[in-house]
């Protein structure tokens, strides 16, 4: 009964030093805040990533697609322009004027606004303030990619004083045109 008795104690013991490491183990684990998924839209060929725990939302032309954090004041957007009729930087600007008139944002001040050399042609940076969020300054960053047939826009925004918490760099990033 003794020998049975220090058996079970040592295994007890073991099974508490097991288990107390592979929690600890886990917490070193990416959370589903690190982890990250991939939207891919077939019909205008293009993937992008983003967190795992936001949500995608796809309007019915599939045209626009967001991407939305929970709990926070934040998107990204990707819209697709068909068969643009002007050049990049002009669809850039004309974009910029409907937004500071079709939309609830106000106070709009251009930060950047300037031709690319990379994965992107064309590139804006601006501030606002939105009616619903009261005086609350946002940020947000607009890149645009010119095809043949089409004209990609990805929109992200925050708020400013989180902005740098948003993984919009990664995300934006990750934005890959899909080949046939």
């Amino acid at each position: 009964m003794k020998k049975l008795n220090k058996y079970s104690l040592t295994f007890l013991v073991l099974a508490v030093l097991l288990l107390s490491s592979s929690i600890s183990c886990g917490q070193t684990e990416s959370t589903s805040e690190d982890s990250f998924s991939t939207h891919i839209n077939e019909e205008w060929e293009y993937s992008i990533e983003y967190p795992s725990y936001w949500t995608v939302e796809t309007t019915e032309t599939s045209k626009l697609d967001l991407l939305l954090p929970p709990g926070y004041k934040g998107f990204v957007s990707i819209y697709i322009f068909e068969n643009p009729p002007g050049p990049v930087d002009s669809m850039a600007q004309s974009w910029m004027a409907t937004m500071a008139m079709a939309t609830p944002r106000e106070n709009i001040t251009q930060l950047e606004n300037k031709m690319m050399h990379d994965k992107w042609d064309w590139y804006l940076s601006y501030e606002f303030t939105m009616t619903e969020y009261g005086e609350e300054l946002f940020r947000g960053e607009a890149f645009f990619k010119r095809t043949v047939a089409s004209l990609y826009k990805i929109e992200v925004v925050g708020e400013k004083e989180k902005y740098d918490l948003y993984p919009f760099d990664r995300i934006v990033e990750s934005f890959t045109l899909l080949t046939k």
